[in-house]
């Protein structure tokens, strides 16, 4: 458990002490006001922190009067830059502060915390008084820092006020900071203070003291009363010196600032900006007036009553005047929140002219000089203002404004990768790292746009395969010309190659063509003519010799997988040939990687291996990081590659059962293809096992922790499937009417097939818990695991009937009731609720009459709507099971009515016959639909994972708890939280304890039982009342996350022990977050996931 600033004061005091005595006491003091800041954020102590640190109530006031106490004697009595150091850190804290902040008092730099505020307070007037110029400056900005306890102090007062009328400039500043800083605490100096700024800011006064005062009035803000009276001045002043230029500047910049914090003065500080931007005011007072207008929008002020006229008058003023390329960004940016916290405003017929003008604009500073950060910042505020217009018109029935937006935003981005690629046409084969940005920026806008507007698919891939065309021709034209060298055999030139931004082009050309196959594949609209087009193109791209060869790889795989996503539907649409498969267009990828791995280009080829892991070429991969295994000299790395190998050979081995044919001529193949998928398993969990090795261990086994879970989860859904296939062969043996073998039984078959479904249940649900467990993953990499689940889901659902149709087809052997109403309620229950929106009508209902009778949360489930593509293939899936489902049912219930029971057992033989062959279809068709790796499991940083750290009422320590009988369980909770990226205000865990001595389960049944209660609790939902009937006990607590170092919350509980009699017993907990977005988070437990205690 990390020690929080209260707990560790004790020995932050004895180590400023020895600082300031060495010879060297600036080292110390600046790293004590780190720490000082970060007391000053976490000041507030809870119960629970003071009994897990035993601290004595009030010890952390002591040791922070006694670092306060020592800093101001060494302010005292050190040299200049002691002093210095001292005034740095205070003024480093007060950045950190807003004005609320300041306004409310609160932290280590106030009366209630700092008892000795006079004693500081005596030594700082000392150096005022005894020092020289540069000293006194130092001393006031020391008691400016120090405002929170020193503004009530007349003397302190009246020095700084005096210090206003001072013939030393630097005194002057001083004083007018350490008044700014009492300001905003002290109404009443504030008025004084005004009325002083007026004769400071006068022209009677020296320039220096003018801009000093001008830059103070900004302080002059919190009272309204007061705000109105210095706003109002600062205008009177600012007008009458309209020709200093800087003064007014300066005057600008503070009242922005004062009538960005009250509405009332928003509208008369616009029209004022405004007014600055005519061609009559000089260039450097339209900027000032630009960027303070951009301050106002960036601090939250909303401009009132702007309509569309408003706009446009602003892009009137934005066209006409010079400016230089820089403030046209700032204007382009002013434009950008103008426009969009209006667009709910501005009528439709005057949206699209608004639109074509900034996109003008856009365009013109694309083209600009500008910084690269500038033209992406313009492309960004482009794609969010297209976000907001497609959203609009799908919400108010407008699709022409939404269509007609997304086709210019392609035509803009396309017009604009043709002037990218002429414009640097002689270096398109060199590394170029502002245009890549500006690319990746620009496909990124496409990508956004079809992720809102699919059915512009068509459009935009025939606009990417001609970029890519002509790219392409344009590089062998290139290479054409006498004075290029052909570099399609020289290495080292390949290698500078593979980095130009032509390559980045091409790849993320490659991104949107397959977003636009599998998205357009959703939408069954993917014409055999738009295949034939990517065929060609893919031929061309591999023809292009001055291209790296990684890139024909790149599209020979894009080929292969955007084949694999059309192939699945047409199966499940059509009765197509299952054993066909569009593999063979991988093959063109395999020779060529052979090339790049003679080269020995290893990081290339490892970037290959991870590309054709996420796009599911499981060949490719398996070759590459096969050969790689043997070459890598670390350990961690060889144990990294070879688990990547074995993933690769048991999926290319997976994908070898889709063959599988119930016929006695293929069994012995097909046996051993079942054999060699499980001895694959087998080697990828022993790799599992070594992954990472060594160096497993660091952060507290949260490294390598996403990695090991997905491949052990998808390990037991290989074996998983593995058994359903050996269930239907088993099926189809017992039913055979030749087979004399009697071992098979069918109350055991019905037994495995229950045991199959059970598994594949349990596998949803982990892979469930497994997609909120970490993070910060990507949107694209939690979209595939969650389709793992429903893949799951759904066949569990479809086993649990084959279940059922072998209960019926065997006399007395269950009840089919049992089957039907029970475990395929609960099945569909799940089923639906993961796809409930992507399947038909038709579907829906289907699965509404089959859910169970009884109400409740049966199944947790992520709460979030799937957005992924994927879905809408197992939807499909989804229909193709029911319509088998069906079939088979209406073959049951015929066969049991119109047959006497000489013929029933032969046609009961044939439904079990028709069903495996079924069975094995629908496996089939399942193993078809391509999964690939996630994105984040290349991400090496270790996860989120949250500790807890528990202690008795008094303060015993976890092996030592114990509660008497009829006694409630009281605990001291810290939960801290490792390696998180982001900051949560908020954390939430449930301890669990059971009175009945039930066998342990499995660690990760434990968590997906204390999820789901946990995430019950967070949405609000009512518990289940049958807790007390199994005899357990829950206490659901919330950590006000207070130490955003470490992430660390503390609280008390009390477990409902009472009932529990003696003996000993474990306390299981789970944690979790709700971030920003309103998104569910789990935490993995780190070290240990339970406590024991005793009950005396």
């Amino acid at each position: 458990m990390e020690r929080t600033p209260a707990a560790s004061a004790m020995q932050w005091s004895i180590d400023l002490e020895k600082g300031i005595r060495s010879k060297r006491p600036g080292e110390a003091i600046l790293q004590i006001g780190q720490k000082l800041e970060w007391w000053d954020r976490d000041s507030f102590i809870t119960e629970a922190e003071y009994k897990l640190f035993g601290l004595i109530p009030g010890e952390d006031k002591l040791f922070a009067d006694a670092i306060f106490l020592r800093l101001a004697h060494a302010f005292n009595s050190g040299d200049k830059h002691t002093r210095a150091c001292i005034v740095k850190i205070f003024m480093w804290q007060r950045r950190r502060w807003s004005g609320h902040d300041r306004k409310s008092n609160r932290g280590i730099i106030s009366k209630g915390i700092l008892e000795s505020h006079v004693e500081l307070l005596k030594r700082v007037k000392s150096v005022f008084y005894t020092g020289d110029s540069e000293e006194r400056a130092m001393a006031l900005a020391l008691l400016g820092c120090w405002a929170g306890f020193a503004k009530d102090n007349a003397d302190i007062r009246y020095l700084i006020l005096s210090s206003l009328v001072s013939n030393d400039i630097l005194e002057v500043k001083a004083s007018l900071f350490a008044a700014g800083c009492f300001c905003e605490l002290a109404d009443d100096f504030a008025a004084v203070l005004l009325e002083m700024l007026e004769n400071l800011m006068s022209r009677e006064a020296s320039k220096a003291i003018r801009l000093a005062a001008g830059r103070a009035l900004a302080k002059i803000w919190f009272s309204i009363l007061l705000a109105h009276k210095a706003y109002k001045t600062g205008v009177k002043l600012m007008l009458e010196s309209r020709q200093e230029e800087e003064f007014c500047k300066i005057m600008l910049i503070s009242l922005s600032k004062i009538a960005s914090k009250w509405t009332s003065l928003i509208p008369v500080q616009v029209e004022l900006l405004t007014s600055f931007l005519s061609e009559e005011v000089a260039s450097c007072l339209q900027a000032s007036a630009l960027k303070c207008l951009n301050f106002m929008l960036c601090h939250g002020v909303i401009i009132p009553e702007s309509t569309a006229d408003n706009v446009l008058k602003f892009l009137d003023v934005l066209n006409e005047s010079k400016l230089s390329p820089d403030l046209q960004c700032v204007a382009c940016s002013i434009l950008y929140k103008v426009f969009l916290y209006n667009l709910h405003r501005i009528p439709h017929a005057e949206i699209l002219i608004i639109f074509s003008r900034f996109l003008s604009v856009v365009s013109l500073i694309s083209e600009s000089p500008v910084v690269i950060s500038e033209r992406v910042l313009a492309i960004h505020n482009l794609a969010d203002i297209c976000d907001k217009l497609l959203e609009k018109s799908e919400e108010e029935s407008s699709g022409h404004i939404g269509s007609t937006v997304a086709s210019r935003i392609i035509s803009f981005a396309m017009d604009r990768f043709s002037l990218l690629v002429k414009s640097n046409k002689d270096v398109l084969l060199q590394p170029n790292s502002v245009v890549k940005q500006e690319i990746k920026c620009l496909f990124s806008l496409l990508l956004d746009m079809f992720e809102k507007k699919h059915e512009l698919g068509a459009l935009l891939l025939d606009k990417v395969f001609l970029l890519v065309r002509d790219l392409v021709n344009t590089l062998n034209e290139i290479t054409r010309k006498p004075k290029v060298k052909d570099i399609s055999v020289d290495h080292p030139q390949q290698e500078e190659n593979s980095k130009s931004f032509a390559v980045s082009m091409m790849i993320c050309a490659s991104k949107v063509i397959f977003n636009c196959f599998r998205n357009q594949e959703s939408l069954n609209s993917v014409s055999p003519q738009v295949v034939d087009n990517l065929k060609l193109l893919v031929k061309h791209v591999c023809g292009c010799r001055p291209l790296h060869i990684y890139i024909h790889v790149i599209y020979s795989l894009l080929l292969h997988s955007c084949l694999e996503c059309t192939f699945v539907c047409r199966i499940m649409n059509t009765t197509g040939d299952l054993h066909s498969s569009p593999h063979q267009y991988e093959l063109s990828a395999i020779d060529s990687v052979r090339v790049i791995l003679g080269r020995k280009e290893n990081w290339l080829c490892y970037k290959l291996g991870k590309y054709a892991m996420c796009q599911g070429a499981w060949l490719t991969a398996a070759l590459i990081f096969e050969r790689q295994s043997t070459i890598v000299q670390s350990e961690a790395c060889r144990s990294w590659l070879e688990s990547l190998t074995h993933l690769s050979q048991m999926e290319s081995k997976f994908q070898s059962l889709l063959n599988f044919d119930l016929s006695e001529n293929t069994t012995s193949r097909q046996s051993f293809s079942v054999e060699a998928t499980l001895g694959a398993c087998n080697d990828l969990r022993s790799s599992v096992c070594r992954l990472g090795g060594p160096t497993s261990s660091t952060s507290s086994g949260l490294a390598f922790r996403f990695q090991k879970w997905f491949l052990t989860l998808r390990v037991k859904v290989v074996q998983a499937v593995v058994d359903a296939i050996k269930l239907s062969i088993s099926v189809n043996s017992f039913s055979s009417t030749d087979t004399k073998n009697k071992s098979l039984e069918p109350s055991s078959l019905v037994h495995f097939s229950g045991q199959v479904s059970y598994t594949m249940k349990s596998l949803a649900q982990e892979f469930d818990l497994f997609a909120t467990s970490f993070i910060g993953i990507d949107r694209g990499s939690r979209a595939i695991v969650s389709s793992l689940s429903i893949t799951c889901s759904l066949l569990a659902f479809t086993t649990v009937f084959f279940s059922f149709l072998l209960a019926n087809a065997s006399e007395g052997v269950i009840t089919a009731q049992a089957v039907d109403e029970h475990l395929s309620g609960m099945l569909s229950r799940d089923l639906f609720r993961r796809l409930f929106w992507h399947i038909d009508n038709e579907t829906s209902k289907y699965l509404l009459g089959m859910l169970p009778k009884f109400s409740g949360n049966t199944f947790f489930l992520p709460q979030w709507r799937n957005q992924s593509s994927r879905c809408c293939e197992f939807a499909k899936l989804c229909r193709y099971a029911f319509t088998m489902i069906l079939n088979l049912r209406t073959e049951v219930v015929t066969s049991s009515i119109s047959l006497d029971d000489d013929h029933k057992k032969v046609d009961k033989s044939k439904i079990l016959s028709h069903s495996s062959k079924l069975m094995l279809s629908f496996i089939s068709i399942w193993i078809r639909i391509p999964w690939r790796t996630p994105k984040h499991f290349f991400q090496m940083r270790p996860c989120v994972g949250s500790e807890l750290f528990l202690l008795g009422e008094d303060g015993e320590k976890v092996n030592r708890l114990s509660v008497s009988s009829g006694f409630l369980l009281h605990l001291n909770l810290c939960l801290q939280l490792k390696n998180m990226p982001s900051k949560i205000s908020k954390l939430y865990c449930v301890l669990h304890a059971r009175s009945s001595k039930t066998p342990s389960q499995d660690e990760i049944d434990d968590m997906i039982y204390l999820n789901r209660k946990l995430l019950e609790h967070t949405r609000g939902d009512n518990i289940h009342d049958d807790d007390d009937i199994r005899g357990e006990v829950f206490s659901f607590v919330c950590f006000e996350v207070k130490n955003e170092k470490w992430q660390q919350g503390f609280s008390t509980c009390l477990l409902d022990t009472s009932a529990f009699p003696v003996g000993s017993y474990e306390i299981k907990w789970h944690s979790c977050c709700i971030d920003h977005e309103g998104s569910y988070w789990s935490f993995i437990p780190v070290l240990a996931s339970s406590f024991a205690f005793s009950v005396v």
